[in-house]
């Protein structure tokens, strides 16, 4: 059997694509996504997939918003 390489970034760019498409029809039906992230701690990895996502959201015109609670 042969094997099959894929194109990640060209069906990151589909999959986003088809987000945005379906993002859009709820837009034009009076709803908008969101997205939502609760950060426990002062994790710099967990901040960082924070930006990267909130990033990614803004693109497709979701809200997104984060709650910052620190464990002391």
């Amino acid at each position: 059997m042969a094997a099959t390489v894929l194109d990640g970034n060209k069906i990151a760019s589909e999959i986003r694509a088809e987000v945005a498409a379906e993002v859009k029809a709820l837009a034009s039906s009076g709803m908008r996504p969101g997205l939502a992230v609760v950060l426990v701690g002062n994790n710099p990895a967990s901040r960082s997939t924070f930006a990267a996502r909130s990033r990614a959201a803004r693109k497709l015109v979701f809200t997104a918003r984060s709650i910052r609670l620190l464990v002391m």
